[in-house]
């Protein structure tokens, strides 16, 4: 077997296994930091929206304000939404699964394109679409679990998609090529008897 054309997808399925270990010792080991982080953010969003409601009730003339702001002032002056701020972490620790997911699958990926009959190009290409795909999807994860708290789900998820369909394209044309290999070895095996 030679694992020469496929070295570079070995490499980015290594580093993002790596990169999954990391991610999850940092927000297991940081959790309250991370917390803390995420409610910073979402403290921010909320007085934004609440100095914006201010404005446009100064400007009807209607003095005082309310929303998130009158929310915020009610008990200790910070608002704090567990739910969002677990959600948020959730969405982090999606980010540490599917990298050690993806990591593992490039590395099958670029194992099956080293011991099929393709081009060597073929099999670096497919290689490095898997990796490639594979190490940039996890962050989707991890940016929309730091945006959700100053902009809501939807807003976080919109924001993501263009990475999230680069990678999703990447990882199916690894996948795909390794497919394709399988498929010719099994097809020409089946002609040469």
């Amino acid at each position: 077997m030679n694992i020469r054309p496929v070295r570079i997808g070995l490499i980015l399925g290594l580093l993002s296994i790596f990169f999954g270990i990391f991610w999850v010792v940092y927000i297991t080991a940081g959790h309250d930091d991370v917390h803390d982080a995420l409610d910073r953010v979402s403290t921010s969003a909320v007085s934004e929206a609440g100095m914006s409601d201010l404005h446009e009730e100064k400007g009807h003339g209607v003095p005082g304000h309310h929303g998130a702001v009158s929310e915020a002032d009610e008990g200790n002056g910070k608002p704090h939404d567990d739910s969002v701020s677990e959600e948020a972490h959730e969405m982090l620790a999606k980010g540490h699964v599917h990298a050690m997911g993806l990591g593992l699958l490039t590395i099958c990926v670029s194992l099956i394109l080293a011991l099929v009959c393709l081009p060597g190009w073929l099999k670096t290409l497919g290689s490095i679409f898997a990796g490639a795909g594979g190490l940039l999807y996890p962050f989707s994860w991890i940016i929309m679990g730091y945006r959700l708290p100053a902009v809501g789900m939807e807003a976080a998820e919109s924001s993501i998609m263009p990475i999230v369909g680069i990678s999703i394209l990447l990882v199916l044309g690894g996948l795909l090529s390794a497919l394709a290999g399988v498929a010719a070895g099994l097809f020409l095996k089946e002609h040469s008897h």
